[in-house]
């Protein structure tokens, strides 16, 4: 036989017993009296992204578009819904209204601030509802707040890191012929760069060489030794017959008629007299008489 409970009390096997209240973030799906819960059942913790502020409930209340919970159950107010990614909100003494996207060259990392953040400096925001700046790419920079793109490094700079803010000049030895370069390009052998920041090597001039790549100066031919033209990576020894007798020649002095000399001679007096002739000494001056 059925035994009737007071208004205020449930039946529990059989028996009539006081029904319990379901306290703030929480609900009980099969009421009793006035709201509460019989004594013999659980109360239901609120998921998470829903919340209850009051007692004697019957289900959860949802966190406001675009907001939850971080996964947190049990919550007793709308003040414990946060925006998620990429969204802000407008707060009031209530707890939270609203979130909203942030806009171009913004972000919000979903930690409940009322405002979005700038793009800090070395970044940039190219959409609506970011949840993170992005770094500036090698060749680029970002030197202000609030970007929504990055500018690229100009001819004779460079960027190598993703999030600069500035860009540096190509150095010695080295050049930048491109917009955007994310390195600079090491001057080839027999040229050089001789400034930071160059747009483009030079050639070695004549009686000079480089034989290594990357080089901020050229050196001079050594004696008995020259180089034609423009751009030697090496400099060629003077040939039979002639004599360099200075350094940074671009060609070599020959020997007077009927001499010779040896390869790589660097003196005239390394001219020899070939057979059958002999060196006529200078006259002296001497005194009218």
């Amino acid at each position: 036989m059925t035994k009737e409970c007071r208004e205020d009390s449930a039946s529990s096997n059989r028996e009539c017993a006081p029904c319990a209240v379901c306290p703030r973030g929480s609900y009980e799906s099969t009421p009793c009296a006035d709201g509460n819960s019989m004594i013999d059942r659980q109360c239901t913790a609120c998921p998470k992204d829903t919340y209850q502020d009051e007692e004697n409930s019957l289900q959860c209340k949802p966190c406001p578009m675009n907001s939850g919970t971080r996964n947190m159950t049990n919550r007793t107010a709308r003040a414990d819904c946060f925006c998620n990614d990429k969204y802000h909100s407008f707060g009031n003494d209530t707890g939270l209204s609203g979130c909203y996207e942030c806009g171009i060259g913004e972000y919000s990392s979903g930690d409940g601030s009322t405002a979005c953040s700038p793009c800090p400096l070395g970044s940039y925001g190219d959409a609506m509802g970011m949840p993170r700046c992005v770094p500036c790419p090698e060749g680029s920079f970002g030197n202000d707040t609030g970007l929504s793109g990055c500018y690229e490094c100009g001819i004779g700079e460079y960027s190598s890191g993703d999030g600069s803010t500035a860009c540096s000049p190509c150095p010695l030895g080295s050049y930048g012929d491109a917009m955007g370069m994310p390195r600079c390009v090491p001057c080839p052998a027999g040229s050089y760069a001789g400034a930071a920041g160059s747009y483009a090597c030079r050639d070695c001039p004549a009686g000079s060489f480089v034989n290594a790549t990357g080089s901020s100066l050229c050196h001079d031919c050594q004696m008995g030794e020259y180089s034609m033209g423009h751009g030697n990576t090496a400099c060629t020894d003077c040939p039979m017959n002639t004599y360099g007798n200075a350094t940074g020649m671009w060609r070599c002095h020959d020997c007077c008629d009927h001499s010779a000399s040896s390869p790589r001679s660097t003196m005239e007096r390394d001219c020899r007299c070939t057979k059958g002739y002999h060196k006529v000494p200078l006259l002296e001056s001497i005194p009218d008489s």
